[in-house]
């Protein structure tokens, strides 16, 4: 499956904005403001077009893999103890997946 890495759904930019401050916050706000791109069956899969200058990308994927490393240590300990549940299986997973999709994003504002 082919996947457009500048397309992300209001669920994505929801959470990433949890995690967020400053310019990165006021930027994910306006453009969950605007008109999605493709409009889902549901609000939460509106699809929006991301086109952050580089520093915002890079701000954004810089506090979401701080985020992330320290869920995946937390995660890391429950699966060492053997006590880690299905939710916490996907939480670690989702967080994880949205977190490589802003470093990809990153990369490509690079080139």
């Amino acid at each position: 499956m082919q996947e457009n890495l500048n397309l992300m759904t209001r669920k994505e930019l929801l959470d990433t904005q949890k995690h967020m401050s400053g310019e990165a916050f006021m930027q994910l706000q306006a453009l969950l403001n605007s008109m999605p791109h493709v409009k889902g069956i549901e609000s939460n899969l509106d699809l929006f077009l991301i086109s952050f200058d580089a520093s915002v990308i890079s701000e954004i994927s810089y506090l979401l893999e701080s985020y992330t490393w320290d869920l995946a240590e937390a995660y890391a300990s429950k699966v060492g103890a053997g006590v880690n549940t299905q939710e916490d299986d996907e939480k670690h997973l989702n967080w994880q997946v949205l977190q490589e999709k802003w470093g990809y994003l990153e990369m490509a504002a690079d080139l």
